[in-house]
C-alpha cells in the first residue's frame, strides 16, 4: 500500500511539506517497485534511500522544533527515533539477507508516514507558523 500525498496532509512550512512530498514519492516508488517484481537489490536500493531521506528530513524538522521552542519536541523526536530506528534495521537485515523486503513492510512503513504527517507535524506546523516559520 502506497499513499498519494493530498494538501489536507499539509503542515504549512513550505520546505517540510516540500519533503514530505518526497516522502510519499519514494514510498510509492518502493510500493509500484515491489508491486512489478523488483529484485530484492533493486527494492534495498530504494529503501536506503527512503532511510537516508527520512532521517535527513526529521533531522531539519528537529532542528526547527529546537529553534521555536517547540513544546512536543520531545514526544515528536521520540517518534523520529524509534521509527528511523526500526527502518534502519529493516534496511540492514534486508542488507544481510535476512529479511525479504515485502509488501507488509511498504505497508508499515506508509502508515507510519501517513499518522506522523497528519498527526505530529500539522501539530508542530501549526505551533511554528504562529511562531513566524513560514
Amino acid at each position: 500500500m502506497g499513499s498519494q500525498w493530498n494538501e489536507n496532509f499539509a503542515s504549512g512550512i513550505n520546505e517540510i511539506d516540500k519533503q514530505h512530498r518526497t516522502i510519499f514519492d519514494i514510498i510509492n516508488l518502493l510500493h509500484e517497485s515491489l508491486k512489478a517484481g523488483r529484485n530484492q537489490e533493486e527494492l534495498l536500493n530504494i529503501l536506503k534511500g527512503l532511510v537516508e531521506y527520512i532521517k535527513s528530513h526529521c533531522d531539519a524538522e528537529e532542528e526547527l522544533m529546537k529553534k521555536y521552542q517547540y513544546p512536543g519536541e520531545k514526544k515528536h523526536s521520540d517518534d523520529h527515533t524509534h521509527y528511523n530506528l526500526k527502518i534502519a534495521g529493516w534496511y540492514r537485515r534486508a542488507g544481510l539477507g535476512t529479511l525479504i523486503i515485502s509488501q507488509g513492510i511498504v505497508s508499515d512503513i506508509a502508515e507510519w508516514n501517513l499518522r506522523h504527517t497528519v498527526l505530529m507535524d500539522k501539530e508542530m506546523g501549526t505551533y511554528l507558523k504562529q511562531q513566524g516559520c513560514r
